[in-house]
């Protein structure tokens, strides 16, 4: 496959990047001074500034505090938003706020620790967060993080992240082990630069690092996503001839939690990646790996709607339109046919203004 032919985006560890205005907000946390493992503070956080913000963890920080968030009116809000960012013709806001719709909808049907962290209300503590300073300054550092403008170089996060990652408990707090997460996912995303000082270049170690601090029980969603990066880690080892079979394997094991749990975002996502890596797998039936490829795509279109997730919908589409187009079963003319129509999907929201590379992938 030549590189014009390269799937465009492995979402688990490369998001979309939101340009957002900047936000003036205070510190959104007041801790009470009294006990130093249990939350117990007052947030300061409007809902625009929730919708740029990705962290699982102060997702459930902010709607503990704001589950009047979680009434219909809320909704209509965010509804009213999503045709505002249309008619403006922004994607990208539209994507933001349709995600944060997602998760809102999903929380007032199965509840927030559930829908946010993947765990039972009946066994998540919040003193496995972490001590009450550690949480307000994390959150802090994310929300400020998610609204500068223009985005943070990455060596400034690595920075930014780098003093929640010295936690020495065992098992370390819920707050160190995504640290290592974001660490780890900034690691792919910048192979072999220098993040910051004294911060390891090596996913790998990152992402070892997080695993000691959850398992699939006590953490579901931040489990899927370890298996994510390990999926994303396995395929970048070119010296191993099984690279794509372990990277499949462990998107399956992910795919076993969000089927299991309410993600229905979170899923698709994981789908369209394992459709992708069955589609380069170089082993096995190749024939039958791009129909399973197939399958898997359209199953992500499912979780993407057009209205409210247009980007991850035109990139499903997009990723289609090359799986397809290599298809090696069927009419070869009815797959051109096919592919093209997935391209002229894609096309609808990617524009030489909007996404210019992948409108130049496309054409």
């Amino acid at each position: 496959m030549n590189r014009r032919e390269r799937l465009f985006l492995e979402f688990f560890y490369n998001p979309i990047r939101l340009t957002c205005r900047c936000i003036n907000h205070k510190p959104f946390l007041q801790c009470n001074g009294k006990d130093d493992t249990k939350y117990d503070g007052k947030m300061k956080v409007d809902i625009e500034t929730f919708i740029y913000v990705t962290s699982p963890i102060v997702h459930y920080l902010i709607l503990r505090e704001n589950p009047e968030w979680l009434n219909p009116q809320n909704m209509d809000r965010l509804a009213d938003r999503i045709a505002s960012a249309r008619a403006d013709d922004d994607p990208t806001r539209v994507q933001a706020i349709g995600e944060k719709q997602c998760l809102l909808k999903t929380c007032a049907e199965t509840g927030i620790p559930r829908a946010v962290l993947g765990i039972s209300s009946d066994f998540f503590t919040e003193s496995s967060l972490g001590p009450i300073a550690t949480v307000t300054q994390y959150g802090e550092t994310i929300i400020a993080a998610a609204m500068a403008d223009p985005p943070l170089p990455a060596a400034d996060l690595a920075r930014r992240l780098a003093p929640f990652t010295t936690d020495t408990g065992a098992p370390p707090s819920l707050v160190t082990a995504e640290a290592h997460l974001r660490l780890c996912a900034l690691a792919l995303n910048h192979p072999g630069e220098a993040l910051a000082a004294s911060v390891p270049t090596d996913p790998a170690y990152h992402l070892t690092c997080a695993q000691t601090g959850f398992t699939r029980d006590t953490a579901p969603f931040m489990w899927a996503k370890g298996q994510q990066y390990q999926a994303a880690i396995s395929r970048m080892n070119r010296l191993n001839p099984y690279r794509y079979d372990a990277a499949i394997q462990h998107l399956c094991a992910a795919l076993a939690v969000y089927d299991t749990t309410p993600a229905p975002v979170a899923q698709a996502v994981c789908r369209l990646n394992l459709g992708i890596y069955l589609f380069e797998n170089p082993r096995g039936d190749r024939a039958a790996n791009r129909e399973t490829a197939v399958l898997q795509g359209e199953r992500a279109l499912e979780g993407f709607p057009a209205d409210t997730l247009p980007v991850y919908r035109a990139l499903t589409h997009m990723n289609l339109g090359t799986i397809i187009r290599n298809r090696t079963s069927g009419s070869r003319s009815e797959n051109l046919a096919a592919a093209i129509d997935h391209y002229l999907h894609a096309l609808t929201v990617f524009t030489r203004s909007f996404h210019p590379v992948n409108w130049a992938m496309i054409h």
